[in-house]
């Protein structure tokens, strides 16, 4: 929070790191400090600008609903001032987030759980058209993962490999697509966003999610 009374009078664009905080007092104090800022506040979220993940969201669209998203990301990172879950689940909660905004859908049930120790957390949950969420992060030594594979009401399937930047979609025709998107730069494209004028953003739901993490 002192580095941000710092510039609380800067007019551009700001882009927050996350977390939106570690614990309670962090996290309400960066909503009031928000609240009045002079400048454009967003948070980082690179692969909601991937186009892996733009794609992702046109095949999910196609899909009969409800559908069963499962999502695990996972990492051998380990930070001295936050729990891994909170340095590995925000990137999955503001992608859940963007899908909802983009299907115009909303939560309806949670329920978050933390493993002893607080080095995983589950989140799982379901949405007014009956689709459902389960969502992995945490602390795995010797693995990376981040991976979302949605199956819909007709059995299709769609696996986003967001490290190994692929899209595998299985029909039940037994076809298999694979897209693959080697030039992706998320940051580049979230930089590029953020810069035009036109990019909506809905802090308050993005924020609002964010908060499962605060213990």
């Amino acid at each position: 929070m002192a580095t941000l009374q710092t510039i609380e009078h800067f007019q551009g664009r700001l882009i927050l790191e996350k977390p939106a905080g570690c614990d309670l007092v962090d996290y309400e104090n960066l909503i009031a400090w928000i609240q009045s800022a002079t400048c454009r506040v967003y948070l980082s979220q690179p692969w909601t600008y991937s186009r892996i993940w733009i794609r992702a969201k046109e095949l999910i669209t196609e899909m009969v609903v409800p559908i069963e998203i499962s999502t695990k990301r996972v990492g051998e990172i380990r930070r001295d001032y936050l729990h891994p879950p909170q340095d590995w689940m925000p990137h999955d909660l503001l992608l859940l987030h963007d899908l909802l905004v983009t299907q115009n859908e909303s939560i309806s049930q949670l329920q978050v759980d933390w493993s002893e120790g607080f080095d995983a957390i589950s989140i799982k949950g379901s949405l007014v058209n009956k689709s459902t969420f389960i969502m992995l992060a945490g602390f795995s030594p010797g693995t990376k993962e981040a991976i979302w594979m949605i199956i819909d009401s007709a059995k299709n399937r769609l696996i986003v490999d967001f490290d190994r930047k692929r899209l595998e979609t299985f029909n039940t025709a037994g076809q298999i697509v694979i897209e693959e998107f080697p030039v992706d730069n998320p940051v580049v494209n979230m930089f590029l966003a953020i810069s035009s004028d036109e990019l909506p953003i809905n802090l308050n739901g993005q924020l609002e999610l964010q908060r499962l993490l605060i213990l």
